[in-house]
């Protein structure tokens, strides 16, 4: 092997495509303590007319982990987070929040979530 990741040779010199298998109720071990993970996204996908925003992303964020999504304009960051919202519905893949799925049971998903928009969306003339 010179150098890279192992495996790469196999496929051209990507690295390989590790297969996952996910439940929304997964527990992993991390120094002795029992961890949920408390988000789980699975090959999702989201396509607006042929056009897909959000191409197979996959990842989990254990309970009490800070996460952020960083990446250019158009890169699918806004889109995943309305989905994980339940505020558009997935083209393909598993979303599970707290437990829930974000489509079959977006009104437990709401209830367990707490949301702040980047821009102040209240009337201008409310009060406290």
């Amino acid at each position: 092997m010179s150098g890279g990741l192992p495996g790469a040779e196999a496929t051209g010199g990507r690295p390989p495509r590790l297969p996952r298998v996910v439940s929304a109720l997964k527990r992993l071990t991390y120094e002795g303590e029992r961890l949920l993970a408390i988000i789980v996204v699975q090959d999702l996908v989201k396509r607006f007319n042929g056009l897909e925003a959000v191409a197979g992303v996959s990842f989990e964020v254990e309970e009490g982990e800070i996460f952020g999504f960083l990446g250019p304009n158009g890169a699918g960051k806004s889109t995943t987070i309305k989905m994980l919202c339940t505020l558009l519905r997935p083209t393909s893949g598993q979303v599970s929040l707290a437990g829930f799925d974000v489509v079959r049971q977006p009104d437990a998903v709401r209830r367990s979530i707490g949301l702040v928009f980047q821009d102040n969306s209240l009337d201008d003339r409310l009060t406290a």
